[in-house]
């Protein structure tokens, strides 16, 4: 059975055909007619006045159309806002849920033994997040993964919103320096379902490029990234490596520079697993993505040359790159 909004879009296809046909017929009629019958006034008049009512019935289809589209972002901004709510309302039954909890902790009818198992259980994932005026921090490697996913998760919500919108697409700009062990196949349980959130996000037009650092003394891949470069071509996940700037990147990010928006990772002192992560919100030029971003650029350009250089360009727009050089 055909979508309401496959319906939609046959519909709207074609009255904007519908709206040229009769503007071309409405043309094609008032030139013939101007010819045939240049000699007689009255019934040039009369063929003027039935060749401008048929053009008038193409203005009105055309003005119509855009009603109908217009009609359309607007419906695409209320399901926009009504996920929005939902949010709202989860938000609420987590406050109705500190509040349960604080009630059963003071309650001197329970069990101090349930009290302290319950208080000490709320509190193991309450201390693995931290929130700040304009981030949010959150620690343990298996938590940062699933709310990586999440947020992956929700890019792709927001791109679906913008492609139907034929608004611009988000551009993830990220960088890994460290262990590639997230990436590898026999990496974590999320390792698989992060490859296919960032292919959708790409089907749908989301645009994506990731640099990951090597050694500056050996600038020849080893086995294990080549393959990781493999699985992230396949993909679609445009992915180069690049000198390891270790004076940028005491920290790997995720950029979304025009959200004003950074992910950041910071690993364990072996650089083997990821500490914790931070989410920065007004993130502004002077922060050290903005500078590193921009040198890595021109780094993996001058390493791997025109066909790196075409197929950034090819991502990222002109009017939304940037760069302090």
């Amino acid at each position: 059975m055909m979508k309401f909004s496959d319906k939609y879009s046959a519909f709207r296809n074609g009255l904007v055909a519908s709206a040229k046909i009769t503007g071309i017929i409405a043309l094609i009629s008032l030139m013939v007619n101007y010819l045939l019958n240049v000699s007689n006034g009255s019934n040039l008049i009369i063929s003027l006045c039935i060749s401008l009512f048929t053009f008038s019935i193409s203005l009105i289809i055309a003005i119509l159309d855009r009603i109908l589209k217009n009609l359309n972002e607007f419906g695409l901004n209320l399901r926009f806002q009504a996920n929005n709510i939902k949010d709202r309302i989860s938000i609420s039954q987590i406050n109705s849920n500190l509040k349960s909890l604080n009630e059963y902790i003071n309650d001197d009818r329970r069990n101090e033994l349930t009290k302290s198992s319950l208080l000490e259980l709320t509190s193991q994932y309450f201390k693995r997040l931290e929130i700040q005026n304009d981030s949010f921090l959150i620690q343990g490697e298996q938590t940062i993964l699933n709310a990586y996913s999440l947020f992956w998760e929700n890019m792709i919500i927001e791109q679906k919103r913008r492609k139907k919108l034929k608004k611009d697409p988000l551009i993830a700009r990220i960088t890994h320096s460290n262990s590639l062990r997230v990436w590898s196949d026999n990496g974590p349980d999320q390792t698989k379902d992060l490859y296919k959130l960032q292919k959708e996000f790409i089907d749908y037009g989301g645009r994506v490029i990731r640099f990951i650092g090597i050694s500056k003394a050996n600038l020849t891949p080893d086995e294990n990234t080549k393959h990781v470069l493999s699985k992230m071509d396949a993909h679609d996940i445009c992915a180069y490596y690049v000198p390891a700037k270790k004076d940028y990147l005491e920290y790997d990010y995720l950029y979304l520079y025009d959200e004003k928006l950074i992910l950041r990772w910071y690993t364990t002192s072996g650089g083997t697993h990821i500490a914790r992560m931070e989410v920065v919100e007004n993130a502004t030029t002077e922060d050290p993505a903005y500078e590193s971003w921009s040198d890595l650029w021109y780094l993996c350009i001058e390493l791997h040359g025109n066909a790196a250089k075409e197929r950034l360009n090819g991502i990222i727009p002109d009017n939304r790159q940037f760069s302090k050089r």
